[in-house]
């Protein structure tokens, strides 16, 4: 009776975490208090490179997410486009830097990256050769 008592807790303790696990998945993204504080005093002072920002079309939590991400830099005195929605090739997860060039890249992109990272946020760079010199578009994909 004991092992099957302790068989039964475990099932339960791995349908509690699998639920948990599926509940994070379908969450929105949101910047906490923390994260909002310490993302506006990473990128508060100069350089301010003007930033298009980018969310999925039709997908509400990346509009919603590109909007506090928007919030953000312009708090910290960078200027955004807003949050305009685009249709992309292909699936864009995540939060993605675009350049114009690889080997000249927008020095404001680089610390628009760390100071994401700081807060647990990873974005990985693109480049977009057709993207004006000097400018940095954020892409908010779909949630990973």
């Amino acid at each position: 009776l004991q092992a099957e008592l302790e068989k039964a807790r475990q099932v339960a303790a791995a349908a509690e975490k699998a639920a948990a696990v599926a509940s994070s998945r379908i969450a929105p993204r949101t910047l906490t208090a923390q994260q909002l504080s310490a993302l506006s005093t990473a990128l508060f002072g100069p350089p301010h490179t003007k930033v298009d920002i980018v969310a999925v079309l039709g997908d509400a939590e990346s509009f919603s997410f590109a909007r506090q991400l928007d919030t953000v830099l312009t708090t910290a005195g960078w200027s955004t486009s807003g949050v305009s929605q685009a249709v992309f090739t292909g699936t864009p997860q995540g939060v993605i830097i675009v350049v114009q060039s690889a080997q000249n890249p927008e020095p404001a992109a680089a610390r628009l990256q760390q100071a994401l990272k700081s807060i647990g946020i990873e974005a990985p760079a693109e480049v977009q050769a057709n993207l004006p010199e000097h400018s940095i578009k954020l892409i908010v994909g779909h949630k990973p």
